[in-house]
């Protein structure tokens, strides 16, 4: 999916899940962005686990820990431009 449709699909599921939390008093916003963070932490605790078992390991795992950060870079920056349209749209502070 390009970046232009991701950002489309995230501002729907922004206004979806803004109708989701007005509705049902449920917020989508609080349980999606925890499970982005444990989607981040987890690799990020895996390569700092493995570094220090083994510290001459440590320079290796660092091309795969920028590797990881720099391609998930995009989808995040596509989030927060989204949250901010959904939060200027909504009038609601995220």
């Amino acid at each position: 999916m390009d970046m232009a449709t991701n950002l489309i699909f995230l501002v729907i599921f922004g206004l979806i899940g803004f109708v989701i939390s007005k509705i049902w008093g449920i917020n989508p916003y609080r349980i999606f962005s925890d499970i982005g963070t444990v989607v981040i932490m987890v690799p990020l605790m895996f390569f700092v686990i493995n570094a220090s078992l083994n510290p001459e390991n440590a320079l290796n795992l660092i091309e795969p820990m920028v590797d990881f950060f720099v391609n998930n870079l995009p989808g995040i920056m596509i989030g927060d431009i989204a949250g901010s349209l959904i939060a200027e749209i909504t009038g609601e502070k995220i």
